[in-house]
């Protein structure tokens, strides 16, 4: 199989045959129909690039099946595992996870589905195949040619776009956790603020008592969330924040005229800060999260190696 337009042929066409099996897969799995390949069209790449290798390394052994399961194995395997990791260290994200099954490697690579690629190359070879092999050899040329230019032009567009996706996505959630932490940042210099400020003008008697409270109390509950992750609550954060800020208005108010106002202006402008910065994380969560939706819903189970809370705060946004 030296010819680069069979070897073309059998890759789009196992791609598509992959793509079509994930989603059956999920379909049946899961109880709904998505699009479970990495790239926008209707292909997995690793489903061509593993059949094209089987082809070539196990076309030899077809007629011994137990030589040519154990050949098929280890090849798929090898192959879904460095895929898995290629993809992690270049996207600092998880497409698939088998860290739940039993006897994983990395949560790459698992002998559920080692074993199941098997059974699946012989099904091919033997089922599938042999027409797939007629329809490569029986186009002309010239047919041929123009068809697979256009395949691979609209593959490598595919590819482009979602690589660029990608790239743009741990970017944007690289900027997600950079603004959580500055939103921790900020509660921490107004509750030592807070803490600094004496209120020493009694002469305000329980009116002061009583808006010192509450502020205090709305601010350790902003403080609550924002230690526990800034992300996990990012729609309740908000409302913790004009409750806070009413209080410090209040407080600024029966204040008026003592030395305490001006720490209370401080904290002020540290909560128009902190609003600010609130409302850059919930655009950047649904900006990214709109960018993203598809591939979400198409991998469940994907996870970010750099960016985890980030990704987690995507998925619970509506």
């Amino acid at each position: 199989m030296t010819d680069i337009k069979t070897i073309l042929w059998y890759f789009y066409i196992y791609a598509c045959l992959g793509w079509m099996t994930e989603v059956c897969y999920a379909a049946a799995t899961k109880g709904k129909i998505v699009n479970r390949g990495f790239l926008n069209g209707p292909v997995c790449p690793i489903y061509g690039v593993g059949m094209v290798v089987v082809i070539a390394c196990l076309t030899p052994l077809q007629g011994n099946v137990p030589l040519f399961f154990a050949g098929a194995v280890l090849l798929t395997t090898v192959i879904e595992g460095a895929a898995g990791l290629a993809l992690e260290k270049l996207f600092h994200q998880r497409w698939w996870d088998y860290s739940n099954v039993p006897f994983n490697i990395g949560g790459y690579i698992c002998p559920k589905f080692s074993v199941a690629w098997g059974l699946a190359c012989i099904l091919a070879l033997d089922v599938f195949h042999p027409p797939v092999r007629r329809f490569a050899a029986a186009l002309p040329d010239p047919l041929s040619i123009a068809l697979l230019a256009a395949l691979s032009a609209v593959f490598a567009a595919d590819l482009i776009a979602t690589v660029r996706t990608l790239v743009r996505l741990n970017r944007r959630l690289g900027e997600i956790d950079e603004v959580a932490g500055r939103l921790r940042e900020v509660s921490d210099r107004m509750t030592e603020t807070l803490s600094e400020t004496t209120f020493a003008a009694m002469d305000r008697g329980a009116e002061l008592e009583q808006r010192r409270m509450q502020l205090a109390d709305s601010a350790e509950r902003l403080a609550v969330l924002l230690r526990a992750d800034a992300l996990e609550h990012a729609d309740e954060l908000r409302a913790r924040a004009d409750e806070h800020a009413e209080q410090l208005q209040m407080l600024r108010e029966t204040l008026a005229g003592t030395l305490e106002q001006e720490r209370l202006d401080l904290m002020l402008r540290q909560q128009e800060k902190m609003n600010e910065l609130i409302e850059r994380q919930n655009e950047l969560i649904e900006h990214t999260r709109h960018s993203v939706e598809r591939l979400l819903r198409s991998f469940s189970d994907a996870r970010s190696t750099a960016h985890e809370k980030a990704m987690q705060a995507l998925r619970r946004k509506p």
